[in-house]
């Protein structure tokens, strides 16, 4: 059996959609693979919208970060490409503790079976009314969607912050409807005006 890696390496593809909101608020996060190893990662990441369905000729930009040249599309970003339409793709790799010891049992590195991920999204609306500047990382991955689920109703909350430390703070009841996120579970408002939306995302 595999011995667990101190770290998981998350492919994580945002799709800023500029057709439909020129401000860029409209994003959608996908995780689409994990892998305990950082080189087979970056591997995949530079193709991993095709894996997508897309192909190159669907793109008009699709720049890779050889890490050789200053890249201007953010940090752990692999491949950011456009299309026609104007919808923007970051591929980034988000680098988390290996919390769960999951293994691969395969030489590409890629854990397989289901993941489900808490993925914590905060949008700075304090720093930019629209809701562009937003930052999603992944705060823990499970095998069950229950326990994903149970990780993250306290994800917000540590020993110095309580829910009353929020300006509002909304918890999802069950499978109940909700206005936030289909996948949501908690949403809060901070002090300063920036937003909180824990989400579970099942990886691809």
């Amino acid at each position: 059996m595999a011995t667990p890696t101190e770290q998981l390496f998350h492919v994580k593809r945002t799709l800023i959609d500029f057709h439909k909101d020129p401000s860029g608020a409209l994003q959608t996060v996908s995780i689409l693979g994990t892998y305990t190893s950082l080189t087979a990662a970056k591997r995949f990441a530079q193709t991993a919208l095709f894996t997508e369905g897309y192909s190159r000729d669907d793109l008009t930009t699709y720049k890779i970060n050889s890490g050789e040249e200053s890249w201007p599309y953010g940090d752990g970003v692999i491949v950011h490409a456009i299309a026609p339409s104007g919808e923007t793709f970051n591929v980034a790799v988000d680098t988390k503790p290996n919390a769960g010891k999951f293994t691969s049992e395969d030489e590409g590195g890629r854990v397989g079976g289901e993941l489900y991920h808490v993925l914590q999204t905060t949008t700075f609306y304090d720093q930019d009314r629209s809701g562009a500047k937003r930052r999603a990382e992944i705060e823990g991955s499970y095998r069950g969607r229950e326990e994903g689920v149970n990780a993250a109703r306290v994800a917000l909350l540590d020993e110095d912050i309580s829910k009353e430390w929020f300006v509002e703070y909304d918890e999802r009841v069950g499978e109940e409807e909700w206005e936030w996120s289909p996948d949501g579970v908690v949403h809060a408002v901070g002090r300063n005006g920036e937003n909180y939306l824990v989400e579970i995302v099942q990886g691809k």
